[in-house]
């Protein structure tokens, strides 16, 4: 059926000539040919959030990392100040880290972006917890409910923006009800 796949991710930093068995799985295995570039998808996501978007604003939660970074900037770029971004520090970063990507986002991108500080709320909660899984449920949780309080701060707006990855939504749930492997239980709670 010409069906292929790869099981394990060469697109991840530290896999040894990653980079390559992707591009012999894609263009040599698969026969791929490549029709589009990084500064195009670009503009046609940016085009394409304009126009579902058109005049209403958005929230962002903006956890600092790559996925949600990348659909603030995006949406960003596509309707300026009408996108509101949330960062929530959980304490659980690296120290400062949160402030300084807070910083970077501010002043470098000009993002309309909140920073909530709740680190004591969720080291209170997270106290003397030593379950992994417990400790993903009670971050996810504490951290939606500060998110929709700080959310509901904010008047008309019609769109929720999250970027996650797809794996993260499938490593999260599934679409039949059974059961996961609670890989990512704490994402797209």
């Amino acid at each position: 059926k010409n069906l292929f796949w790869v099981q394990f991710h060469p697109e991840v930093t530290h896999t040894d000539n990653g980079k390559q068995l992707f591009k012999n799985f894609a263009f040599s295995i698969c026969k791929i040919r490549k029709s589009w570039n990084v500064k195009n998808q670009q503009k046609v996501l940016i085009s394409r959030i304009k126009d579902e978007i058109k005049k209403d604003r958005v929230i962002c939660a903006l956890s600092g990392g790559v996925d949600s970074s990348v659909a603030a900037l995006l949406i960003n770029k596509a309707i300026k100040k009408k996108l509101i971004c949330i960062m929530v520090d959980t304490g659980l970063m690296r120290k400062d880290e949160l402030k300084n990507i807070y910083k970077i986002f501010k002043k470098k991108y000009n993002l309309n972006v909140k920073l909530i500080d709740a680190k004591n709320i969720f080291l209170k909660q997270l106290k003397n917890i030593t379950n992994p899984e417990k400790k993903r449920k009670i971050i996810g949780s504490l951290f939606i409910k500060i998110f929709e309080k700080e959310s509901q701060k904010i008047k008309n707006v019609k769109f929720l923006a999250q970027g996650t990855l797809y794996p993260d939504v499938i490593e999260s749930k599934t679409s039949t009800g059974s059961k996961t492997s609670k890989i990512k239980s704490h994402h797209n709670v």
